[in-house]
């Protein structure tokens, strides 16, 4: 799944992306981390955190931004 696909995903389950990172960041750092990312993920059936990391983490910071998501 590319990460246009997945956001056309989320669109069509009426997820606004700027909600869905803000219920997913958990400490309110303004970042994900692999945990925060693996833990809603999985509730969504999808279970590699990483490959999720990957397709938002632009800047290759192991972290995924408000920015990178949204």
């Amino acid at each position: 799944m590319s990460l246009e696909k997945m956001k056309q995903a989320l669109a069509q389950m009426n997820i606004e992306p700027y909600n869905l990172f803000a219920q997913m960041d958990a400490n309110h750092d303004g970042r994900l981390d692999i945990d925060e990312i693996g833990s809603k993920c999985a509730a969504f059936g999808i279970y590699d955190a990483q490959w999720v990391r990957k397709m938002f983490d632009a800047d290759n910071d192991g972290f995924v931004s408000r920015e990178e998501f949204t």
